[in-house]
């Protein structure tokens, strides 16, 4: 494979590689644990490292006997402005900063300030395998 971020794999494709039933997939994606990326028809494709980022998040609720629930409430004590370095200005201004409860991948009141507006390649989405203690 030439570029593990490149997505490529159907659902199907990801559930199979990850020995999980498709809806498994959906409802990772339905907690805010799994940002997919679609193609203009509707369809979910995902990455090597969407695939392994999943088979980590698996091990790590097994391993810990958590619920999807439960991890993302983990993921509630990532703090953005530090991972992106945010200055106090906008970070102030910031609805994640000032009210707390979800990541902001998983809030629709947001708009992020952040150069990317991609959430898939934001550093804050992808320092969750970091977050959780999760090797990729």
């Amino acid at each position: 494979m030439k570029n593990k971020h490149e997505p490529i794999f159907s659902i199907g494709e990801a559930a199979k590689a990850l020995g999980i039933l498709v809806p498994v997939l959906r409802n990772l994606e339905k907690a805010n644990l799994l940002i997919t990326v679609r193609t203009a028809h509707g369809k979910r494709l995902f990455s090597q490292c969407d695939i392994d980022y999943i088979r980590g998040l698996m091990k790590h609720a097994a391993k810990k006997g958590v619920t999807l629930e439960q991890i993302m409430k983990e993921l509630n004590n990532i703090k953005c402005w530090e991972i992106v370095e945010c200055d106090l200005e906008p970070r102030h201004r910031c609805p994640k900063y000032n009210q707390q409860g979800q990541p902001c991948w998983a809030r629709s009141d947001i708009t992020c300030e952040y150069q990317s507006q991609n959430c898939h390649e934001c550093p804050v989405y992808l320092s969750i395998p970091k977050a959780l203690g999760i090797a990729q």
